[in-house]
């Protein structure tokens, strides 16, 4: 192999301190680009704009520290003599700037030596990537016999923080990728790394990304209870006992598990011991205990309850008289609590599984959870054999005592004091809202029987139009029917109105909604039923129903309209007050008055001079069922002062 001629004495005077030192060990040059090769062991990913800037720099600047090479036997897929230890990207942005030769220091290298200088120039840079970084130390661990230990007195960091670099590796390609992208932040992804199926860190990583909730992703704090809620479980709650090895014999005994995070502290640094991060293999061990108990149940006899059955067992359980209960009904559902309990906690905090009954039946829910039932007389015999609950004869002779001496009764608590004050608070309110209930009653009572007896007075009227008006919109379709603003002062208008007005009020209130027909409910029998009690009230009065439709749904001639045009308005049923001074101007006596109105009303003049005379013409009869306009109210008499 023949090397290239030494550098300039101006190519050394830029090359760095450490070059400085390690010149003695190895030969400087430019070497040749066509004749060096990258390293398999090197970083795969680098910033392409960084690059592009790194290579504008070296087209003007030239490459200011040489890279670091050593010579390699070439192959016939690698024929290059000599391979990169350190320098990758310069060697990568020179190829980039069009450069044929590079500045480079060549020594005789090891693998287990080169491994190393690789590590630590990639964690010398301003910005390694934790994977990175987590591959180079898994490198020198598989291809070069390095303990953790040793690692960690390499790269002069401790052995947690080795750990927890290597955990890194055990990231699925999916994820890996988008922790290469930072999607992720190292923290998330240790996280995620600690779920031991490739599916499942896929599946976390996804979740943690895309929250259903938010269109961000979740914190580390969020990701922290996502992954320990729905990927590390608790095996203190696990159904299975924990050193069953032959239960799921591929997985062995949770004990032994490297999966429980007690058995790798350093990795789950933080973690309950008794976690598993295995939740695939958690569900399968408790489904075999489940079908094993199932099993054992049959031989003896005992019933499984499924699908409808389970169903009302599961809500039975909870009566107070049922027949079977399981482990989680409360304490408080049980006879005779002793005193030491405080009416405190389930069945489960005061019965483990040696002092707990014999089971009576199983229930199988659709998820395949499997719960245990007992029969009630047991569970209670097992409460007070444990002094959960006292026996009849002992609760007997406690009270007795008591009764003598009530100093002998256990003091109260705090909870129970709160609950006794809540419950005579409550019992003194239920008490005045009685009397309330029966007052308002008796008075209301009197109302009513002076109102089946004789008229009510006006002011009872306008009291009883407010409260009307409370419960009832007027509907705007009605409010210019009023000559004041019934919209916003409602109020004056039925303060100042006679009993005639307020009866027409009252009608308005209560009808007036059902007046409104949508274009979508056009044909509804619902709506036409809505309506009829309008239009029953206007058969009653004589109304002609019919020729009031006709009148608006026939349409009338364009010559017969015009016609009658100049006309339209005299002794219409529209038109009340005329002009007489220009009979062109007609005012409906609806909305507000025309400023004629009003300078003939400012003149002293009456109102009635003005009305439109509406009277048949002689000799013409009233229509048949046509009834007087009543002179007096019917229901509330106006001989009281308002």
């Amino acid at each position: 192999m023949t090397l290239p001629p030494p550098l300039s004495a101006h190519d050394l005077a830029i090359v760095d301190a450490q070059v400085q030192h390690t010149f003695d060990d190895g030969h400087y040059g430019h070497f040749e680009i066509a004749k060096l090769r990258a390293s398999p062991d090197n970083r795969k990913r680098f910033n392409e704009q960084a690059l592009q800037e790194l290579a504008e720099s070296i087209k003007t600047m030239g490459v200011a520290q040489a890279i670091l090479i050593r010579p390699v036997t070439p192959t016939e897929d690698a024929p290059q003599e000599f391979e990169i230890v350190a320098g990758e990207r310069r060697f990568r942005a020179s190829k980039i700037a069009g450069k044929t030769h590079i500045p480079a220091l060549c020594r005789k290298l090891s693998d287990l030596d080169a491994a190393k200088i690789r590590i630590l120039e990639n964690l010398q840079r301003e910005d390694p990537h934790p994977m990175e970084e987590a591959e180079g130390y898994q490198l020198l661990m598989l291809q070069h016999g390095f303990t953790a230990d040793q690692v960690a007195y390499e790269v002069n960091r401790s052995r947690s923080y080795i750990y927890g670099r290597l955990k890194l590796c055990a990231l699925g390609l999916e994820v890996r990728e988008l922790f290469l992208d930072n999607k992720l932040s190292a923290s998330t992804a240790l996280l995620v790394a600690r779920i031991p199926s490739w599916q499942l860190q896929a599946k976390a990583a996804q979740e943690i990304l895309n929250p259903p909730y938010s269109s961000e992703p979740m914190s580390y704090r969020q990701a922290v209870t996502h992954v320990q809620q729905r990927y590390m479980l608790d095996l203190d709650t696990a159904v299975f006992s924990l050193t069953d090895a032959k239960l799921l014999a591929a997985a062995g005994a949770c004990t032994k598990c490297p999966k429980r995070a007690g058995n790798q502290p350093e990795v789950f640094e933080g973690v309950n011991p008794d976690v598993c991060t295995d939740p695939d293999c958690f569900a399968e061990k408790k489904a075999a205990h489940y079908n094993a108990t199932i099993t054992a149940a049959n031989k003896k006899g005992i019933p499984v309850h499924e699908a409808s059955e389970a169903h009302a067992m599961a809500s039975k359980a909870w009566d107070r008289n049922s027949e079977l209960v399981h482990a989680d009904v409360h304490l408080s559902y049980f006879e005779r609590n002793a005193p030491s309990t405080k009416n405190a906690g389930y069945v489960c905090d005061h019965l483990n599984s040696e002092t707990l009954p014999p089971v009576a039946a199983y229930v199988k829910k659709g998820d395949g959870h499997l719960a245990a039932y007992y029969r009630r007389t047991d569970v209670q015999r097992a409460l007070e054999a444990v002094g959960a609950c006292e026996t009849v004869e002992g609760h007997a002779e406690r009270m007795f005592a008591i009764e003598a001496d009530p100093s002998l009764a256990p003091p109260k608590t705090k909870d129970q004091i709160a609950k006794e004050e809540r419950e005579a608070k409550h019992q003194a309110a239920h008490a005045v809202a009685d009397k309330e209930r029966a007052y308002r009653l008796a008075l209301y009572k009197q109302l009513r029987q002076r109102a089946s007896t004789g008229a009510l007075g006006l002011s009872s009227l306008r009291e009883f139009i407010k409260a009307a008006s409370d419960e009832y919109d007027l509907n705007a379709c009605l409010h210019d029917l009023y000559e004041c603003d019934v919209k916003t002062d409602l109020d004056t208008f039925i303060d100042t109105a006679d009993a005639h007005a307020l009866q027409v009020l009252l009608i308005d209130l209560i009808l007036g909604h059902r007046l409104e027909l949508h274009w979508y409910n056009v044909g509804d029998a619902d709506q036409d039923a809505e309506f009829a009690p309008v239009v029953a009230m206007a058969r009653h009065e004589g109304i002609d129903v019919e020729a009031v439709r006709a009148d608006i749904f026939t349409p009338v001639p364009e010559a017969t309209a015009a016609a009658e045009q100049p006309d339209a308005g005299i002794g219409s049923a529209t038109v009340r007050y005329r002009n007489p001074n220009d009979p062109a101007q007609a005012w409906t006596g609806r909305g507000r008055q025309p400023k004629w109105v009003s300078e003939w009303v400012q003149n002293g003049k009456s109102l009635d001079a003005l009305k439109v005379s509406t009277a048949p013409p002689n000799g013409q009869a009233k229509p048949a069922g046509t009834r007087p306009v009543p002179t007096s109210n019917s229901m509330f008499s106006t001989s009281q002062a308002a």
